[in-house]
């Protein structure tokens, strides 16, 4: 079977509507997996018609379906799983990061001087790292989403105000380019596991966004940790505004990737 494509989602989503468009329908005669897909929607379509006629009928078909189902999957991993992978995922690289970038012999540059901010935002890191992947793929709860992204806007907050207000005798753009690059390339693996996490559940812009600053906050504890830079100016400019920005661009990108579960 072939690779489900963004045009799966759209076959997907108008096939209760009605007939397909030529656009759609072409697609479908090329794809295999929409071929499957429609041949579903048709058998719950007679299910649905035969229902209307004869419901003890239709509940029989439907049970010998759910058997059939069962035996083919008989085991579905449980939501958490995932979540935990990339808990586990988040924590190595981040502090792998913060090790790496305090560690002299790779670092060519001093290291801020230790304070009750410094930890205090440090461990609001851990703790969105930790936390954010497990509220972001928990099942719908009331209120999971809004604690996460308000567990981030905290942290967002103590990585800006919380600096030590030390400056760099560099002009501030190539101060910052160096820490800019850092974090997004530290970013990059935990980014792209839970964009590929994301496609088993169903697309939510909000459960994206927390799942995918948890992600990037491993560079940016590496980071926090590291550069002697305090300004409210550059901790902005080139710790917080690159974090938001991978937040922003895993908002763009999730919808154009094919959904591969459905389940809550």
């Amino acid at each position: 079977m072939n690779t489900p494509t963004p045009q799966c989602d759209a076959v997907l989503a108008a096939l209760p509507a009605g007939p397909l468009s030529p656009a759609l329908r072409a697609h479908v005669q090329a794809c295999a997996h929409c071929r499957a897909t429609e041949a579903s929607h048709a058998a719950l379509s007679r299910l649905r018609d035969d229902a209307q006629r004869s419901p003890d009928e239709a509940l029989r078909r439907v049970h010998a379906l759910a058997r059939a189902e069962l035996h083919t999957h008989p085991r579905a991993r449980r939501w958490w799983w995932g979540a935990l992978g990339l808990v586990a995922l988040n924590l190595a690289v981040g502090v792998g990061s913060a090790v790496m970038l305090l560690t002299p012999g790779l670092s060519g540059h001093a290291h801020p001087e230790p304070s009750p901010a410094l930890w205090a935002t440090a461990l609001l890191l851990l703790a969105l790292l930790a936390a954010g992947p497990l509220l972001a793929f928990s099942p719908p709860r009331p209120n999971a989403l809004g604690a996460g992204l308000l567990l981030a806007t905290a942290t967002a907050l103590g990585v800006v105000l919380g600096g030590s207000g030390s400056v760099d005798s560099r002009p501030f753009a190539l101060a910052g380019v160096g820490c800019m690059g850092a974090e997004v390339l530290l970013s990059l693996l935990p980014f792209a596991a839970t964009l590929w996490l994301l496609t088993h559940v169903p697309a939510h812009p909000l459960r994206t966004l927390l799942a995918c600053l948890s992600a990037s906050a491993a560079g940016l504890l590496g980071l926090h940790l590291s550069c002697p830079v305090g300004t409210v100016a550059h901790l902005f400019g080139f710790h917080v505004l690159p974090w938001l920005a991978l937040g922003a661009t895993a908002l763009q990108l999730r919808p154009r990737l094919r959904t591969r579960a459905f389940a809550p």
